[in-house]
Order: C-alpha cells, then sequence, then structure tokens
C-alpha cells in the first residue's frame, strides 16, 4: 500500500516543522514569504511553498 504525499498543512503543522509563533507565522503571510488558503476558517499552507522557503533558507546559509 503506497502512502498518499501530504500536499496540504495546518498552521500549527507548519508552526511545529518551524518550531515559530502564531504572531510570526502570521508575519511571514503578510510580508508574502509563505501564503496560507482560507478553506472553512481553516488556513492551509502548500507543502511545495514549505519546501521552497526552507530551500531558500538553506542555500542562502550555504552561500554565505
Amino acid at each position: 500500500m503506497q502512502s498518499e504525499k501530504k500536499e496540504w498543512l495546518r498552521r500549527s503543522e507548519i508552526r511545529n516543522i518551524l518550531r515559530i509563533s502564531p504572531g510570526f507565522l502570521q508575519n511571514m503571510g503578510i510580508n508574502g514569504k509563505i501564503i496560507p488558503a482560507k478553506i472553512g476558517g481553516i488556513f492551509f499552507y502548500r507543502k511545495d511553498d514549505l519546501d521552497k522557503l526552507l530551500a531558500s533558507k538553506v542555500e542562502k546559509l550555504l552561500s554565505a
């Protein structure tokens, strides 16, 4: 049985992965760093967007 790739993450999952506060995550959305989709009053974030954000941060660290 194949495991399905999770494409969307809830706010709490993003905060746990990045170890950030709710306010910091909200500011990231306001600044366009990671854009949420609001579905039925719940904010979801694309896993691909998170992966791109992390990859760009790693790239900046390695080039410094």
